[in-house]
């Protein structure tokens, strides 16, 4: 028989060696008399002599207790915030926001149309020597030099002229000329401009057109170096832009050279027309030039002016039959109309016929 000394000593053995085990190989089998560790502590509790039916509870609880700390799948899911509850707004206050956001488009360029070329201008010119007033003394057959200036301007108004170039017209005529139409023409030279000399004026009707330059080169006339007159005028209703020049050569006269006069008043001519073309614009040059056939073909063959009556220097120089007084122009001009006016009423003027001229430019 053991002592009691020794039966305690073997008990506190077993108990260690009881320890020993559970912490070496975890929690047995849940049996009576067992240490079990209670799942989901941080340790060991022992339950010295626990029923099953109570371990079993407290596992299930336990169990429950860990799947509410864990959410579950479906509440993982993104839940879509609340939109936030939003007071309305006064119209007043939200019209500024709203026209700083919403801006009208663009306006879209204006297709502006191409600007249109000129309008054609038709008008009519015509070459007028009014046998100047001293040639016409007292006695010689003819009316006074200011009251066939008066017949001139009634003619020049009544058969529509609207530039005219005007050869040995006196002081005292163009004033009565420019008195007589009443102002509806103006003149260069203009009456009482220095410098100049009127016998060689275009005159040109002020409704019609605007004068944008005017100019003289002087020729030899007559033992003499006399101005003629050069003007650019615009024609208001289309635009257009015509060179007009004036001219008279000298005529013939004993014991005088008129014919090389003539010969360098025509080179000096050409050289004026050469220098207007080169701005591109038309020319037109009126003239009593008392020459026929050579005055047409020193200008056609030197400048490419084309005479309103006709001609032509394809295959060699043919003037077309003509007066001494004449009209020539640009190529780009047309010639709508041409004729010679010599009736009685021209007669009782001046010893010149008027030569005159449709004209289109553009």
């Amino acid at each position: 028989m053991l002592g009691a000394g020794r039966r305690t000593a073997a008990a506190g053995c077993l108990l260690a060696l009881l320890v020993g085990v559970v912490g070496v190989a975890g929690p047995p089998a849940a049996t009576a008399g067992t240490l079990p560790v209670e799942p989901g502590g941080t340790g060991a509790t022992l339950h010295l002599g626990a029923e099953p039916a109570e371990r079993a509870e407290r596992a299930e609880r336990a169990e429950q207790d860990d799947r509410a700390a864990q959410p579950s799948r479906s509440s993982r899911r993104a839940t879509p915030p609340t939109p936030p509850v939003v007071e309305p707004v006064e119209p007043a206050l939200l019209q500024p926001l709203i026209e700083q956001v919403v801006q009208p488009p663009p306006a879209a360029l204006p297709v502006l149309p191409p600007t249109p070329l000129p309008a054609a201008a038709d008008f009519t010119v015509a070459s007028f020597n009014v046998l100047g007033s001293n040639h016409t003394p007292r006695g010689s057959g003819w009316a006074d030099g200011v009251t066939r200036a008066r017949w001139a301007s009634e003619l020049v108004v009544r058969r529509g002229f609207d530039v005219v170039g005007l050869q040995e017209i006196q002081v005292d005529q163009l004033a009565t000329v420019m008195a007589a139409t009443g102002g509806a023409f103006t003149s260069y030279p203009p009456l009482g401009q220095r410098g100049t000399s009127v016998p060689q004026a275009i005159m040109w009707r002020v409704d019609t057109w605007d004068v944008l330059a005017a100019t003289t080169f002087t020729i030899p006339f007559v033992g003499q170096q006399r101005a003629q007159a050069v003007v650019l005028l615009q024609h208001k209703a289309s635009g257009q832009q015509v060179w007009f020049i004036n001219v008279h050569l000298s005529p013939r006269r004993p014991r005088r050279d008129a014919e090389g006069e003539r010969n360098a008043a025509t080179a000096l001519l050409v050289a004026q027309i050469r220098d207007l073309q080169t701005t591109g614009l038309p020319v037109v040059v009126t003239g009593d030039m008392n020459e026929k056939g050579e005055i047409f073909c020193d200008l056609a063959l030197g400048t490419g002016l084309t005479a309103a009556n006709g001609g032509s220097v394809v295959g060699g120089c043919r003037p077309p039959r003509a007066r001494i007084d004449w009209i020539f122009g640009s190529p780009a001009l047309t010639w709508t109309g041409f004729g010679y006016l010599e009736d009685s009423e021209v007669r009782r003027i001046t010893d010149h016929p008027i030569a005159v001229a449709q004209v289109r430019a553009g």
